[in-house]
């Protein structure tokens, strides 16, 4: 049975796994080849988790938050969020891991994000993903997520896919 939940503090090792474990399987020929050798040298568990427990630590204000789905107790998908003001909050990470891919695990997940965006009267959710990254795409299109912009990312062009919270 999977299980969605906010995250805490003591989630941040597992979160770096599937976070950095489902980046570089995504990622891998969608990075400039460079960009994505980079950041294998840079960027791991540890540095994840660090990050992970800085925002569980610090995102108590509200404007951020955090959610794993769990699977027998294990972290097996994470999403994070932050309000940027105006009605207006942006998924900034989710991820799912490989083997639990298109299991509707995604789906869940997203659909609690937006729920609780919806509860705390924000109006438009947004989240970016590589233009590269058509697997993704296609999934927030499914979702009813519509393109909505593009921004410049080290790592590639983004395509911005918005939710109008109001009208769903």
């Amino acid at each position: 049975m999977i299980n969605i939940r906010v995250a805490e503090p003591d989630d941040a090792p597992e979160m770096a796994r599937v976070i950095v474990d489902t980046w570089f399987a995504a990622h891998e020929g969608q990075v400039p080849v460079e960009k994505f050798r980079q950041r294998r040298e840079q960027w791991g568990y540890a540095e994840s988790e660090q990050g992970w427990r800085r925002i569980l630590g610090e995102g108590r204000d509200g404007s951020s938050q955090a959610w794993v789905a769990t699977s027998d107790g294990r972290v097996i998908a994470v999403a994070a969020g932050e309000i940027l003001g105006g009605g207006v909050a942006e998924v900034g990470a989710l991820y799912v891991d490989v083997p639990y891919q298109r299991s509707g695990t995604g789906r869940r997940l997203i659909t609690a994000v937006i729920d609780h965006y919806r509860g705390v009267a924000i109006s438009k959710l947004d989240i970016a993903v590589l233009a590269a990254n058509q697997p993704a795409r296609t999934f927030y299109e499914r979702l009813g997520g519509r393109e909505a912009g593009t921004r410049e990312d080290p790592e590639g062009l983004e395509i911005i896919y918005s939710w109008d919270l109001d009208a769903e």
